[in-house]
């Protein structure tokens, strides 16, 4: 899993480093860390300089972290972004970008290692599974981290993702047999991404790209529940 840390602090940007070494020296999982003291220089190294997560600083001098997401999401949608910073007033601004997280300076192992863990999650599900479904005449490779939610009828499926839609001969049984639990059945003909969802409304949901989905009575608390569960704010 290839990190990125973009701050222009050193002592912070050495105190995360640590903590993530030590969260990936006890999960057993293999990482390789990236250093950038500004917005600039991760820009001129990426994409070549492969990154799946990458923590932005929001202040920075020059361009600042948002600017910086802003422009990654403009080329890259599947890029893990969290922003950690001294300033709570910029908490809203990851929603733009749909950021993992947004973390307070100076990072506690307690907000940090749930974060690692959730974009683990995510990283792995991402390289591992994916569904082939279709697009017109063209079959295509569907990852499930890519899937913001899924309508089901009779033996079909249909998978959305942020801007368009495929579909796969599969049954809601056989769906719910073969998706990961952040997957959660919101309506009686609906599965959502939990992790796409952006606010619960009332009896609908809304996904970060803005697409709205019904909420059942039946199925209200089990997706409150994991919209907390899987939500590490």
């Amino acid at each position: 899993m290839h990190i990125a840390i973009c701050d222009d602090d050193r002592n912070a940007q050495e105190r995360l480093a640590e903590l993530i070494k030590d969260w990936a020296a006890d999960r057993k999982v293999e990482v390789g860390l990236q250093y950038y003291d500004s917005a600039e220089s991760f820009t001129m190294s990426w994409p070549e300089v492969p990154s799946d997560l990458v923590f932005l600083d929001i202040k920075m001098k020059s361009m600042d972290g948002v600017q910086l997401a802003g422009n990654i999401r403009k080329k890259d949608k599947n890029i893990l972004i969290v922003f950690v910073t001294s300033f709570r007033q910029y908490s809203l601004c990851g929603y733009n970008v749909e950021a993992l997280n947004y973390l307070i300076k100076p990072v506690s192992a307690a907000k940090l290692l749930p974060t690692l863990d959730k974009a683990f999650l995510i990283y792995n599900s991402r390289r591992n599974s994916f569904f082939i479904a279709a697009k017109g005449k063209e079959q295509c490779k569907v990852f499930l981290d890519d899937i913001y939610c899924i309508s089901m009828s009779a033996h079909y499926a249909e998978l959305f993702t942020a801007d368009t839609s495929y579909t796969i001969r599969k049954s809601a049984k056989e769906l719910n047999e073969m998706l990961p639990e952040y997957f959660v059945p919101c309506h009686r003909s609906h599965i959502v991404n939990i992790f796409k969802v952006e606010r619960i409304c009332g009896n609908s949901l809304v996904l970060f790209n803005q697409k709205g989905l019904p909420l059942s009575r039946n199925n209200t608390k089990r997706v409150k529940d994991a919209f907390i569960n899987f939500q590490v704010r």
